[in-house]
C-alpha cells in the first residue's frame, strides 16, 4: 500500500512538473518573439501563417469583428524565419513551426517549410537555414529529414526538472536570384 501511494505521489509530482515546464516554455515564447511578431521576424526574416476560408455557414468566434468585405479565416499553422541582420551572420533559424492538431497530416507543415526555404533563397548572403527539434517531436524530425535537412548536432535544454535534447538540423541555401 505504501509503495502504491508513493508511486501515485511520484506520478502526480512528475505530471505537475511536466505541466509547469510546458507552461514555462509557452510563457517564455509569449514574452519574447511571439509578443512582437512584426518586429522580431521583420524583413529579411518572415513569419508565415497558413489559413483557409471558413465556410459561410459557420460562425467562427470573433466573426462579429469583421468589417464589410472581410472573410473569416481559420488558422491552420504558422512558422517564423528569424534572421539577425548583423553583417557576420550567414544563417537564419526556423522558429515556432506549429500546426493545429486538427490540421496535421494534411501537408500544412511541409508547405510552410517549403515557403520558408523559398524565402531564405531570396535573402542576400544567406548560406544556411538552421532549426532545432526536441526528442519529443519524432514526426517533425521525420518531416525535416524528408525535406532534405541534415542533422548536424545536439544540445540540451532544461525546462524545470526536465532535460530536453534538441537535435540541430541545417540546410544550405541554394542561390537563386537574390534581392
Amino acid at each position: 500500500m505504501v509503495l502504491v501511494l508513493f508511486g501515485l505521489g511520484a506520478f502526480i509530482a512528475l505530471q505537475m512538473a511536466l505541466t509547469s515546464s510546458a507552461r514555462g516554455f509557452c510563457d517564455k515564447a509569449l514574452a519574447t518573439d511571439m509578443r512582437d511578431i512584426p518586429n522580431h521576424y521583420a524583413a529579411p526574416g518572415v513569419f508565415f501563417v497558413a489559413v483557409r476560408p471558413v465556410p459561410t455557414t459557420a460562425k467562427p468566434e470573433g466573426a462579429e469583428n469583421l468589417t464589410d468585405g472581410e472573410k473569416a479565416e481559420q488558422v491552420l499553422g504558422f512558422v517564423g524565419l528569424e534572421y539577425q541582420s548583423d553583417k557576420s551572420s550567414k544563417a537564419a533559424e526556423v522558429r515556432r513551426l506549429v500546426v493545429g492538431a486538427k490540421h496535421r497530416r494534411h501537408g500544412v507543415a511541409s508547405r510552410l517549410m517549403l515557403e520558408v526555404i523559398k524565402h531564405g533563397e531570396t535573402i542576400r548572403g544567406l548560406q544556411t537555414i538552421k532549426l532545432g527539434v526536441s526528442q519529443y517531436q519524432p514526426a517533425a524530425r521525420k518531416l525535416y529529414e524528408k525535406l532534405g535537412w541534415e542533422r548536424d548536432g545536439q544540445s540540451e535544454a532544461w525546462y524545470g526538472i526536465i532535460n530536453v535534447y534538441i537535435a540541430r538540423y541545417s540546410r544550405p541555401v541554394k542561390s537563386k536570384s537574390k534581392k
